[in-house]
């Protein structure tokens, strides 16, 4: 007979989407991150940019009006209000010299021929407006087409785990996320992106980081929302258009099934399985800067 899974025995109080993905990934890198709570010195100069451009797009969404239907139609003259939400947030100060020398060792900062982290910052700003100056452009289109008339922006959820068939059968930690936008009418949850590369829709619908969205919604609201959209803002494309949209649909049975998926994850947390998985570890991954560092020290 297998032992009750306890918050005691976990030893967590609560788990996010990016721990989950995070132990899926590398077990190993999740003791690291997540079980001793070790940080290395890392560049964040993407995570500080895609927070710009996501404050960005709120502001694009603050400015709906559906005041007598007049959704978008008074915000046209206001990009420059944009235009400041991103700049606000994107500063040349996001681009450390670390930073700087890390992109000078990649294949593009080897072909830049950039001397100094201005020039970086610069391109990045220029890039970043016009993936915002897309999504503007595209607005009423992704109304229409889509249904983003996103009311609710950066909603943070932290909710109990129940089994979708069984009410007294709960999971003893907590969910805890913060999802990007959801629209009026509340049949829409979306997440947005930043990539150079394009998403694959059968790859992205298996990552648990959607899965969790619908979940956590459901179990906050009591409202199962089958829709989960990444909308992505492609970086460095010569094309005006910037915008690739992954539509993902779940239903009640995909929920069960994540539901076992977590219950297994806590379970081998509580085992305290932390190995490297023994096929598919990715060859860069950070549990061995984690490893060298503590040889160092």
């Amino acid at each position: 007979m297998i032992n009750k899974l306890t918050k005691e025995k976990v030893g967590l109080e609560k788990i996010s989407p990016s721990a989950l993905g995070v132990y899926e990934g590398c077990p190993k890198l999740f003791y690291y991150q997540y079980w001793l709570g070790l940080s290395l010195e890392q560049d964040k100069r993407h995570m500080d940019f895609g927070s710009a451009v996501h404050n960005a797009i709120g502001t694009i969404y603050s400015l709906y009006d559906d005041n007598f239907g007049g959704g978008f139609a008074y915000a046209e003259n206001r990009w420059q209000e944009v235009e400041d939400a991103f700049l606000s947030k994107w500063r040349l100060h996001h681009i450390t010299d670390t930073s700087f020398v890390k992109y000078l060792e990649t294949q593009a900062g080897k072909a830049s021929g950039y001397t100094d982290k201005e020039q970086l910052y610069e391109e990045m700003k220029e890039d970043g407006l016009a993936m915002l100056k897309s999504y503007w452009k595209e607005k009423d289109r992704m109304l229409v087409e889509y249904g983003y008339d996103f009311s609710e922006i950066e909603i943070p959820l932290k909710v109990e785990m129940v089994n979708p068939v069984d009410s007294e059968d709960k999971l003893p930690v907590l969910l805890s996320m913060r999802i990007d936008a959801r629209n009026r009418d509340r049949t829409v949850q979306a997440d947005f992106k930043t990539s150079g590369a394009s998403y694959n829709a059968e790859e992205t619908r298996k990552k648990i980081q959607g899965q969790c969205y619908v979940f956590g919604t459901w179990m906050a609201t009591g409202k199962f929302i089958p829709r989960f959209d990444y909308i992505i803002l492609r970086k460095g494309l010569k094309s005006e258009d910037r915008i690739e949209v992954v539509q993902l649909t779940y239903d009640e049975a995909d929920m069960l099934s994540f539901y076992e998926h977590i219950r297994s994850i806590l379970q081998k947390i509580a085992n305290r399985e932390f190995n490297r998985p023994s096929i598919g570890h990715s060859l860069w991954c950070d549990c061995k800067k984690y490893e060298e560092a503590l040889l160092v020290s």
